[in-house]
């Protein structure tokens, strides 16, 4: 005896072969193929059609082809957004004075930062929070005007909702009058 089998994500619409074995000792090793995600751009797992034919010496199928439906998980690790935030001294003043727009000046730098994040997986951003002392912004680039705080926490979550978190903690230097 051989044994086909097949797999679907949409129950049967669309199939496509996994591979063949001949004889019963025979095992197939799969990978479900990365086209999967696609179906689940809003959700963490879906559902995995596999199919089996058998089939004779003589290539003829042998009873009905059966199957089985799986699940299937968007792991985090491999699905969550990837998050590369920078913050900088977008006021050209103080700029100016520290020679350097990665130090900020207490309370008169304006701090501009960028979330740089991407989803994975055919997923999409869903949300954006960055946090700045005591102030929240919730879009991919913006300033916080006159910060007071050195500490930024950024937070971008996804259409599956898994989130990735970073913080950057920039040079400070106290005004002095």
């Amino acid at each position: 005896l051989s044994h086909t089998l097949y797999y679907s994500y949409d129950n049967g619409t669309t199939i496509s072969q996994i591979g063949s074995a001949y004889r019963t000792d025979r095992q197939i090793s799969w990978t479900i193929p990365n086209d999967f995600y696609a179906t689940i751009p809003n959700a963490k797992s879906g559902t995995v059609k596999v199919y089996v034919d058998t089939f004779d010496e003589g290539k003829e199928l042998v009873g009905d082809r059966t199957s089985t439906t799986l699940t299937a998980y968007a792991v985090e690790s491999n699905c969550k957004p990837v998050l590369n935030p920078s913050v900088y001294d977008s006021n050209s003043t103080t700029t100016a004075l520290t020679g350097n727009n990665k130090k900020l000046i207490k309370g008169k730098s304006d701090a501009s930062y960028a979330v740089n994040a991407s989803a994975r997986n055919y997923a999409t951003i869903r949300s954006i929070e960055v946090r700045n002392g005591s102030s929240v912004l919730s879009t991919a680039t913006g300033v916080f005007k006159a910060t007071k705080s050195n500490d930024f926490s950024f937070y971008v979550t996804d259409s599956r909702g898994y989130t990735t978190t970073a913080a950057l903690l920039p040079d400070m230097i106290p005004y002095l009058n």
